[in-house]
């Protein structure tokens, strides 16, 4: 299929820019989970576990939805989809204002807003990554950027709205905050290709199989014969006249003003050129649908080829550990960075939160410098996963060592940073390695495969942090991940290419 001219157009940046605005207005509650996680305790009266539960499920459905989101985007288009995700996930917050009891709250925001989230997460980036091809890298910066933006103002956003209006009523403002994401969903259209072409074979087979139905004979100019109303053939030897039908249609106006005489073999009767042409018309009729449904096959088989192709590719598991190690670090780190600074009594509260602010600054410095170095192809994209990642593990090594309060803002910001550039590199080498027509599919099983681990990830972090009381152990594990990571990175090339090399000596 192939595009037109909205590639790298115009048209393009504003689909990137509206990208933006969606992620800024659907992540708003998401952003401010630490906000309202204490709202949650001193409102609802429970305990920090029980807290968590409704962040916990929703990063999990967020993420486990992502097969099916890649599915469904071979029935239905990204933004027919995205609309069902706004509304979901608004409602996943709206409904939390007319609840008493904590229980909903765990499913509205953490089923009903994680399915939402999922769909437009997922299906925002495929939109972006269609639109472009020089510029995709800083295309995907700006589209992703705005969850990061959310993050400078919707945390003290919600601390003014709880104090000022209460939990019940915060619910109720950012579920409408949620709901403008529609004026950017609007016009992330997806470019326009040109139609799928039927195959020679296909169009045959079905012009045989309504001959065959129909009782139909050809002459030796292959053309079909009108005889009488009911649709029955006449040999040449009877006494009606015999009108090619592919005369009637191209002189189909000429006779709708006759009248055509048919004689019939048992009694006589005048059949207008208006049936002939109804007849015409529904033959017509029959053909095209028979083309939509095979069409629609062709879609279905499509969906699942796609499918086994993506979960064939050994490179495909490669980027499903970049984006574990990804969402690993992401969460746990927000999670627990501030409580091992007032832990280790290397700063105060306010002091601690504002690490909080300094990964986020790093992370869209990030995601929106690395698409303007990427596009201009200083380094392959398969060599920044490999820097991002030892640089990352290093620095995670480091964090728990921090000697001061700006030892650790460094820290913070540079796996910030990393953070940043790996949002980005992660659509990018599944649009390399598996194919922008697969873009739906392979990003879906990142999330699920993802979506696998955040299931386990409380009881990790319980485990480091409960039982053995060691933070410097849970930062060393992911490091030792992401060193993993890198090393499978570096190395897999060679492996690849000395396959190459024993199947050509063979």
């Amino acid at each position: 299929m192939s595009r037109n001219g909205e590639i790298d157009s115009t048209r393009a940046w504003l689909v990137a820019f509206g990208s933006s605005w969606v992620n800024f207005c659907v992540f708003c509650i998401w952003r401010s989970y630490g906000v309202f996680y204490v709202a949650f305790m001193e409102n609802f009266r429970v305990n920090h576990q029980k807290a968590a539960w409704p962040f916990t499920l929703c990063c999990a459905t967020y993420h486990l939805i992502g097969p099916i989101v890649g599915f469904l985007n071979h029935k239905f288009s990204c933004r027919t989809l995205q609309v069902f995700g706004c509304v979901f996930a608004s409602l996943g917050v709206l409904l939390n204002a007319f609840v008493d009891q904590f229980i909903f709250v765990i499913l509205f925001i953490g089923a009903l807003q994680g399915i939402g989230l999922g769909i437009i997460r997922t299906l925002s980036i495929v939109v972006v990554q269609q639109y472009f091809i020089r510029h995709r890298a800083s295309a995907t910066g700006i589209a992703v950027s705005g969850a990061t933006v959310c993050s400078l103002f919707f945390p003290s956003f919600a601390k003014f709205v709880l104090e000022r209006f209460g939990l019940k009523t915060s619910f109720l403002i950012f579920g409408a905050m949620m709901i403008l994401s529609l004026i950017g969903i609007s016009i992330q259209r997806s470019p326009r290709v040109e139609p799928p072409a039927i195959n020679v074979g296909d169009k045959e087979r079905i012009l045989n199989k309504d001959k065959e139905s129909n009782g139909l004979k050809s002459n030796k100019d292959d053309e079909r014969f009108v005889s009488n109303c009911n649709g029955e053939l006449t040999t040449p030897f009877s006494k009606c006249s015999l009108v090619p039908t592919d005369s009637l249609r191209t002189s189909s106006h000429m006779l709708l003003s006759a009248k055509l005489l048919v004689e019939s073999s048992q009694d006589n009767f005048i059949c207008t050129a208006d049936k002939i042409i109804s007849q015409i018309d529904l033959e017509n009729n029959v053909k095209e649908s028979k083309v939509k449904i095979l069409h629609h096959e062709k879609v279905k088989n499509e969906a699942f080829s796609n499918m086994i192709t993506v979960l064939s590719q050994p490179m495909f598991y490669m980027i499903c550990l970049i984006f574990i190690v990804y969402n690993m670090t992401f969460q746990v780190y927000l999670m627990t960075i501030v409580d091992f600074t007032l832990t280790k009594n290397i700063a105060g509260r306010d002091k601690a939160v504002f690490l909080i602010v300094i990964f986020s600054l790093a992370d869209l410095i990030g995601r929106l410098s690395f698409g303007w170095i990427s596009d201009r192809n200083f380094l392959k994209p398969k060599n920044f996963a490999i820097f991002c990642l030892t640089v990352l593990a290093f620095t995670l090594v480091f964090t728990p060592n921090a000697p001061s309060l700006l030892a650790l803002q460094f820290c913070t910001a540079i796996v910030g940073l990393m953070i940043g550039i790996i949002t980005i590199l992660w659509p990018i080498l599944n649009v390399d390695y598996c194919g922008i027509e697969k873009l739906a599919i392979s990003l879906g099983f990142n999330c699920f495969f993802s979506g696998l681990e955040s299931l386990i990830r409380p009881v990790i972090i319980g485990y480091y942090l409960d039982y053995l009381l060691r933070y410097d152990l849970l930062f060393y594990s992911i490091a030792a991940v992401a060193v993993i990571t890198a090393l499978l990175w570096l190395f897999a090339p060679l492996v690849k290419k000395q396959k190459i090399s024993q199947n050509d000596f063979d």
